[in-house]
């Protein structure tokens, strides 16, 4: 989308963070395929150092969340495993198919209103720090 850095809108360039973990109890050349997030990853590293965070290790056996909340002041987000639905503070909300449409190319919103209409309940209301 053209996007480098802390600035632009929410997608999957600004989203999607690697992490490599080696270690004992770390099978080599796996992936985790649920849904996570950047306040996962202290409680994955503090696991790994035997300490206790708050938050889920996403190498152990905590289930995964079935939705995350993305959110700037220019716009709001939610992804679930199938689907991640982008609300710009202006212009019409956008949908796309996960994890097939990794890049985020293909606005489906105009063909899947009723997923839309299905995933709107389950975004908080914009705080006063949103616009």
């Amino acid at each position: 989308h053209g996007y480098i850095g802390r600035e632009g809108p929410l997608h999957h360039e600004r989203l999607q963070v690697p992490l490599f973990v080696v270690g004992p109890g770390v099978l080599p050349g796996g992936r985790i395929a649920t849904l996570s997030a950047s306040s996962d990853l202290p409680a994955t590293l503090a696991a790994r150092l035997g300490v206790t965070w708050p938050g889920r290790d996403l190498l152990g056996h905590s289930p995964a969340p079935e939705v995350i909340v993305l959110g700037t002041p220019q716009e709001r987000g939610l992804r679930t495993a199938s689907w991640y639905l982008r609300l710009p503070s202006t212009g019409d909300p956008q949908l796309f198919e996960k994890p097939a449409d990794r890049l985020e190319r293909l606005n489906l919103a105009n063909v899947h209103l009723s997923v839309i209409e299905e995933l709107l309940p389950l975004l908080p209301p914009a705080t006063s720090g949103d616009s």
